[in-house]
């Protein structure tokens, strides 16, 4: 049997009004993979409250979160999983005070190892 795992995801912007100084951040797992920071969404949690905990614990920032701009299914059926990824856009002018984190410019984003390649499909989203 497969167990479903709700996931929140942020593509988060520095919020630069000029796009060639827009960047977004990315974070470093412990596997070296690239992803979207975020993480799973606890029982009786609002994805928006799951985001904003996962980031603060993480990274200790605080963001605006907007509206969600893209969901991503991804089985593991080797694990039993299907981790639901529901990404929102969000704004930080701030550095993170922790974790392993980049920021870079969104065509740079696919030049890293990603955890999983649907994650630009969400990134262009978040433009719109």
């Amino acid at each position: 049997m497969i167990q479903m795992i709700p996931v929140v995801a942020g593509i988060i912007s520095n919020g630069s009004p000029y796009p060639t100084d827009r960047r977004v951040l990315i974070q470093r797992r412990d596997t070296g993979e690239w992803e979207f920071p975020g993480g799973k969404i606890e029982p009786g949690e609002q994805p928006r409250g799951a985001l904003q905990r996962e980031l603060d614990e993480e990274l200790g920032i605080r963001t605006m979160i907007f509206q969600p701009v893209h969901v991503l299914n991804n089985h593991d059926r080797t694990k039993g999983f299907n981790y639901v990824v529901i990404f929102y856009k969000c704004i930080c002018a701030d550095d993170p005070k922790k974790g392993t984190w980049l920021w870079v410019h969104k065509d740079e984003v696919q030049s890293y190892d990603l955890i999983h390649p649907n994650m630009l499909e969400a990134l262009y989203r978040s433009e719109g």
